[in-house]
């Protein structure tokens, strides 16, 4: 199987973008699997280079970048989800896995008509009446109208709030928690 994970970045490691590398590296030690990493900014953000050597060294094979910067605008966006689909296509991914909103929303459109499934993370609670801005109701029915994208949440709560922003039947979200590794406490 091949996964393709896609972050926003790798130069800075937040709670999602840190899952998204450690689960690159796990994933790479299952016998059948490889997992690649794609970011979306630039290679040239500082500290971008320890990441990458970081996950080549831990068995990803793969860190590919799609060199766009924040905010997007349409013409980008359009960019982005045609790049996307070149790399799904040309890397013969079976799975891509987004956990943050541009990622997912990009990934939404980018596999729609191919063999691809779409894997998307939620890592916070989504509510209407907080997440109304355009970027957000673009985002809410990108997911919406993709119907090769399953989603699972990091807890029941995430999960049940997703069922209730997007209107999706509850058999199409999961709850998969997420893990702490102990060695964060030593």
């Amino acid at each position: 199987m091949r996964i393709l994970i896609f972050t926003s970045q790798i130069h800075c490691l937040g709670g999602a973008e840190r899952l998204a590398v450690e689960l690159a590296e796990e994933l790479n030690r299952r016998p059948g699997v490889r997992a690649d990493v794609l970011s979306a900014l630039p290679e040239s953000f500082p500290g971008t280079e320890g990441v990458k050597e970081r996950l080549l060294r831990n068995g990803v094979r793969s860190v590919r970048f799609l060199g766009r910067p924040p905010g997007l605008g349409a013409r980008g966006f359009l960019g982005a989800v045609r790049q996307l689909r070149r790399i799904l296509v040309e890397g013969h991914y079976d799975v891509v896995e987004t956990s943050l909103m541009g990622p997912t929303t990009i990934a939404a459109w980018a596999v729609r008509g191919l063999g691809s499934r779409h894997v998307a993370g939620l890592h916070q609670v989504y509510q209407l009446n907080l997440q109304h801005d355009l970027r957000a109701v673009f985002f809410r029915w990108s997911c919406r109208k993709s119907s090769p994208t399953s989603f699972y949440g990091i807890s029941q709560e995430v999960a049940r709030r997703w069922i209730g922003f997007l209107g999706v039947q509850p058999k199409q979200v999961r709850t998969i928690y997420n893990s702490i590794q102990t060695c964060y406490f030593q």
